[in-house]
C-alpha cells in the first residue's frame, strides 16, 4: 500500500516512512536496505513531514545507514576472503618447475 500511496502523492511522508519500515522488517539484504535508506531519504525531504516526526525518521535513517555499513563491510570481507582462497590454492596447489 505504501507503493501505491508514494506513486500517488510523492509528498506523502507516511508513505515513504512505512516503506522504510517494510523494508528494514524483511530479511536483511543490501538491496533492501538501500532501498529502505531511500525511503526514509525521501520522507525526511517531504514537505509534508510533521517537525514532531523529523526526529523519530532521522532515527530510523541512521539505523538503515548503519545496517548499510555492516552489510557492505560483510560483502568486502566474503569477497577478500574469497579471493585470498583463491590465490593461496592456486599458487601453494600447484608447485612450479623450474
Amino acid at each position: 500500500m505504501s507503493y501505491k500511496a508514494i506513486e500517488i502523492d510523492p509528498d506523502n511522508w507516511k508513505g515513504h516512512w512505512r516503506k522504510g519500515l517494510a523494508l528494514m522488517a524483511m530479511s536483511k539484504r543490501l538491496f533492501r536496505t538501500k532501498q529502505a535508506l531511500q525511503a526514509f531519504q525521501d520522507c525526511r525531504r517531504c514537505p509534508t513531514l510533521p517537525s514532531n516526526k523529523v526526529k523519530e525518521v532521522e532515527n530510523e535513517l541512521f539505523k538503515a545507514q548503519q545496517r548499510l555499513e555492516q552489510q557492505e563491510a560483510e560483502v568486502f570481507f566474503i569477497a577478500f576472503t574469497c579471493r585470498c582462497t583463491f590465490i593461496h590454492h592456486h599458487f601453494y596447489s600447484h608447485p612450479r618447475q623450474i
